[in-house]
């Protein structure tokens, strides 16, 4: 008899919890403003409906650390072309809009909303109304539904960051991702360079049947005047485009413009995901040994022509390729260096010292770009 109690004591807990997560996980009426927003626990959802047409609904989402904020929106399909209107809201001041969405009664039951590049602390706020006057009453008592989820990362930008101020900053080595919301929406980053050196970027987006391109630009500082390269990406090209790269100089900040580069289709461009992918920055590689010079006997040389290879060490292993750049002209069609190193020296030639320049050139590595150094062997016929 105790332990039936006991149960349904277990079992009225049980049921008020579940009524309770009920309320606390629906509108609570009076919303219409910022300042009255509900709030929206992150990775929780919240229902709603839209009583008439000047009702409109507002919530707040606070970011538990940089990340992403991801929101779907889910309603009952319906068969009326009558719009729900979505904006977000980088703060309660109303006019720094995030994105803008508009999704139709009989569009598909559950839509992906552009995402929130968030900042650690920072508050966005989502309004919820009608996006037309036309047939408004099919919307009058539908409900809602908007589910929020959160991933915890350093990887997207932060919003706001539509100037250079404001610029997301990422590291080598790493990437970061964004979208474009509506046309005004401009994304900046920053990267300082450790080293002097070569950064490379590249840019990835999901392609699309749309010519509407994406425009990038990289500046050398923040004064917005010097452009070190401009770039236009199509929606329809290729997924993963090399950005023109940075001959950086160390301890200088550069910067990177994302934005809409037309005007005619540019909605195609909204809510469209990219990401840049920052390499570590490549350095010269460092030659830490040559052969400077060769003696050749000449009793040797009169009888048959000799070789040997010129030995070369670079601080990170790399393909090399050798090249004469010059000779001097008595020695010209008796001195000759391969691709690979190897000097041949014809019979024929006199005694003497032959100074011959070359160049060697390692291979791009991991941590080296590609490298050219000019070097000189001294040849000694004697």
């Amino acid at each position: 008899m105790k332990l039936k109690n006991i149960l349904t004591v277990l079992l009225c807990f049980s049921l008020i919890f579940r009524m309770c997560s009920v309320v606390a996980f629906a509108e609570e009426e009076g919303n219409s403003g910022f300042s009255s927003a509900n709030v929206i626990a992150v990775g929780s959802s919240i229902s709603g409906n839209i009583s008439n047409f000047e009702d409109v609904d507002y919530y707040k989402i606070t970011a538990p650390s940089n990340g992403k904020i991801s929101l779907t929106f889910n309603h009952t399909i319906k068969a009326s072309e009558v719009p729900w209107y979505i904006k977000i809201y980088s703060d309660e001041s109303g006019t720094n809009v995030l994105s803008e969405t508009s999704i139709r009664l009989n569009s598909n039951k559950s839509i992906e909303l552009p995402y929130i590049g968030a900042v650690e602390g920072k508050s966005y706020y989502i309004k919820i109304g009608i996006g037309d006057t036309y047939h408004c009453e099919d919307l009058y008592g539908e409900n809602y539904t908007i589910k929020s989820e959160f991933e915890s990362s350093n990887n997207y930008e932060k919003e706001v960051n539509n100037d250079f101020i404001q610029a997301t900053t990422f590291s080598l080595g790493s990437s970061v991702s964004g979208n474009i919301s509506n046309f005004e929406d401009e994304d900046y980053y920053k990267i300082t360079a450790p080293s002097n050196g070569k950064i490379s970027l590249t840019f990835n987006h999901t392609i699309k049947a749309s010519e509407v391109p994406w425009y990038i630009k990289i500046y050398s500082d923040e004064s917005g005047t010097n452009v070190l390269s401009e770039t236009i990406i199509g929606l329809n090209s290729n997924k993963s485009i090399e950005l023109p790269y940075i001959g950086a100089v160390e301890g200088k900040s550069y910067y990177i413009k994302i934005g809409i580069g037309d005007t005619y289709h540019c909605e195609n461009l909204y809510g469209e995901n990219y990401t840049i992918k920052l390499s570590s920055i490549l350095i010269a590689n460092k030659l830490t040994r040559v052969t400077s010079s060769r003696i050749i006997k000449y009793s040797k040389l009169k009888k048959k022509t000799q070789k040997f290879a010129i030995s070369a060490t670079f601080k990170e292993e790399a393909n090399k390729k050798f090249k004469i750049k010059s000779v001097p002209k008595k020695c010209k069609k008796y001195i000759k260096i391969g691709k690979s190193g190897k000097v041949t020296v014809k019979k024929g030639l006199k005694k003497g010292i032959y100074k011959i320049k070359f160049t060697i050139t390692a291979s791009e590595t991991k941590h080296c770009f590609k490298t050219t150094i000019t070097k000189m062997v001294k040849i000694v016929v004697r």
